[in-house]
C-alpha cells in the first residue's frame, strides 16, 4: 500500500478510523495503521476518545507468544458518519421556499418555533427514556449526550468548576447547512440549532437551588460547535 498522507483535520481522520472499523467488525491499533497510513498515536488519540464515550470497546487477542495485543471493535453503529450524510441542498430549498413565500418578517417567528419544537423533541424522548425525573437530576447533561449521540451527532460533554459545562459538537448538520446557505439566510440554521439547545437547558430543573444560564450561547468553529451553559446558587 502506498504513503497516504495523513489529513490535519481530526474529524476527517477519525472518519477514516470508524469507517475502516465499521467494514471490519475489530481491528488492533497497527492493523488500522497499516490499512490507513494514520499514525499510530493519531489512531490511539481517537480511539481512547471514541472508547471514553462508548463507542468503542476493548478486549486482548491472546497471542502464542509476547505481549497480547488489545484489539478495537465498534459498540454502536455510526450511520452518522459512515456513509456520510448529505441533507444540505433539501434544507436550504425548505429555508428559501419559507422565506420566498412569507417574507423576512416572518422568518424570526418562524425559526423560534421549529427550535422550540426540536428542542420538545428531544425533552420528549428524555422522559419517555428515562423518567420524568431525569431534568431533576445531574444525569440529565449524560443522558443528554447519549440521546443526542443517538440521533446522529458526534457529542461530548464537558465539565468546569462545577459552574459551567459546554458540549461539543463535531459533526454538526446545521453547521454544514449553514455553509450551503448565502445572505440573511445563512445564519437561520445555527439559531435554530441555538434556540434548540436553549429551550433544552431550560427544562432543566434540579432539586438544589440551582439557576441555569445559556450565558454564551454559540460558538461555531472550523471544527466543532460549543454550546455554554453556566450555573448560579
Amino acid at each position: 500500500m502506498g504513503t497516504i498522507m495523513e489529513p490535519r483535520d481530526k474529524f476527517k481522520r477519525m472518519q477514516m478510523v470508524l469507517e475502516y472499523l465499521t467494514v471490519n467488525p475489530s481491528a488492533t491499533i497497527l492493523e488500522i495503521s497499516q490499512n490507513t497510513g494514520l499514525s499510530y498515536t493519531s489512531i490511539k488519540n481517537i480511539l481512547d476518545e471514541l472508547s471514553s464515550n462508548g463507542y468503542v470497546e476493548t478486549s486482548l487477542l491472546k497471542e502464542s507468544v509476547g505481549r497480547p495485543a488489545t484489539v478495537y471493535k465498534l459498540r454502536k453503529p455510526f450511520m452518522f458518519i459512515y456513509p456520510p450524510r448529505n441533507y444540505p441542498l433539501l434544507t436550504q430549498a425548505l429555508i428559501k421556499a419559507f422565506a420566498r413565500k412569507y417574507g423576512n418578517k416572518e422568518i424570526d417567528a418562524w425559526v423560534m418555533e421549529v427550535g422550540n419544537i426540536l428542542g420538545e423533541d428531544v425533552i420528549k424522548c428524555l422522559k419517555r427514556k428515562h423518567g420524568e425525573d431525569v431534568l431533576a437530576t445531574d444525569r440529565f447533561w449524560n443522558v443528554l449526550r447519549d440521546e443526542l449521540n443517538d440521533m446522529g451527532m458526534y457529542c461530548e460533554l464537558k465539565k468546569l468548576d462545577g459552574k459551567e459545562i459546554f458540549i461539543v459538537i463535531r459533526n454538526c448538520i446545521f453547521q454544514e447547512i449553514s455553509h450551503a446557505l448565502k445572505g440573511e439566510l445563512k445564519e437561520i440554521p445555527c439559531k435554530i440549532h441555538e434556540l434548540s439547545f436553549s429551550y433544552i437547558f431550560s427544562k432543566f430543573k434540579p432539586e438544589k437551588d440551582v439557576v441555569v444560564n445559556l450565558a454564551s450561547t454559540i460558538i461555531r468553529g472550523d471544527d466543532a460547535c460549543h454550546f455554554y451553559i453556566t450555573f448560579e446558587g
